[in-house]
């Protein structure tokens, strides 16, 4: 992956299932330099 300049996190097209159910389909996903944030879900969501 190459480096986007002013970002200090790049993710492309990231996919997540649990066995046949899918959770994220090819999210994109940046952070700036000096942005803030936040990864919110329910309890027992797979956020770590």
């Amino acid at each position: 992956m190459a480096e986007t300049p002013g970002f200090v996190i790049t993710v492309q097209r990231f996919t997540k299932s649990h066995g046949a159910t899918s959770v994220l389909k090819r999210v994109d996903f940046s952070v700036a330099r000096g942005e803030v944030h936040a990864l919110l879900g329910e309890n027992g969501a797979p956020k770590s």
